[in-house]
């Protein structure tokens, strides 16, 4: 069992360009009704095979990466489109890996997002491949 603290901080420009650690920095090139979809850039955090990956670990960890070697950051470049209907969210994403790794990633979610106040919170499974 591990203990990470990611950080979550988000900036917008209108419903337009974001950027977060999470998702990365785009551009809703299309926006309405309920699709979004455009470009997309991600840093992918290395690993540290010595404290278990995560380079935001703050406790426990796991000795299974040991003999891998560390793997360093990587930018992935991609795509995303993204369809909203009222609280739901379904989200795909395929990015290529420069850096740290070349392969490619795709991540698929659907997740129930609710609001209370400033705090945004995220039910749902995720799967990357």
């Amino acid at each position: 069992m591990a203990l990470s603290i990611f950080p979550d901080l988000r900036i917008n420009y209108k419903d337009t360009i974001f950027a977060s650690i999470p998702d990365g920095l785009g551009w809703n090139g299309v926006n309405r009704d309920g699709w979004k979809a455009g470009p997309l850039a991600k840093l992918r955090f290395g690993r540290d095979e010595e404290r278990g990956g995560s380079p935001f670990l703050i406790t426990g960890g796991s000795d299974a990466l040991r003999g891998l070697g560390d793997v360093d950051a990587a930018v992935e470049v991609g795509g995303f489109v993204e369809k909203r209907a009222g609280p739901w969210r379904g989200r795909i994403e395929v990015r290529r890996g420069f850096g740290g790794h070349d392969g490619v990633v795709a991540d698929g979610s659907v997740a129930y997002q609710a609001r209370r106040g400033r705090t945004i919170i995220n039910i749902g499974p995720r799967a990357t491949l």
